[in-house]
């Protein structure tokens, strides 16, 4: 999962990506969903929320005032349960821990309906915060570029395993 965040004055006209570090991994959004019938029309819709709330440190720098309930391994399965106490979910809307996590300017051309491709996640600046990790667009174009091959693996005497 990867969140697309943009500065709260210049909407997606400075558009930047968050991602997880590699050590991370992906992650779960919190978010809410419902099926209503349009009183006129009687068609039923089917419709989705990302459940937001206080920027953390992250997002703070990019200049947004709100971010999405980022939910722990721990909490994913709670979050899912159709019996959740008020209580319980007020105790999972809190900002994420942005350890872990880093951003960084990407192309406008993101907003264009029928733009695709992995150009789109390329930097245009710098990561917000330094470190060694490769951005996802170096991690993700240098998977592209490698094919891997899985090797098969036989089982031999001692329980042992070899790859060839």
């Amino acid at each position: 999962m990867l969140l697309l965040k943009r500065p709260k004055q210049e909407k997606l006209n400075k558009p930047y990506l968050v991602y997880p570090n590699r050590d991370r991994g992906p992650f779960a959004i919190a978010g809410i969903h419902d099926s209503w019938q349009h009183p006129l029309t009687g068609e039923i819709y089917h419709t989705v929320a990302m459940v937001t709330t206080t920027a953390n440190r992250l997002i703070s720098r990019i200049g947004h005032h709100r971010s999405p309930v980022v939910l722990s391994k721990e909490d994913e399965q709670r979050w899912i349960q159709p019996d959740l106490k008020t209580a319980e979910i007020s105790k999972l809307m809190r900002p994420f821990d942005s350890k872990g996590f880093n951003a960084y300017p990407i192309s406008q051309k993101i907003k264009k309906p029928d733009a695709n491709g992995l150009e789109l996640l390329k930097p245009t600046g710098e990561k917000l915060f330094k470190d060694y990790d490769r951005c996802l667009y170096e991690r993700l174009k240098y998977a592209e570029d490698h094919t891997f091959t899985i090797r098969k693996e036989r089982l031999v005497e001692g329980d042992q395993f070899i790859l060839f």
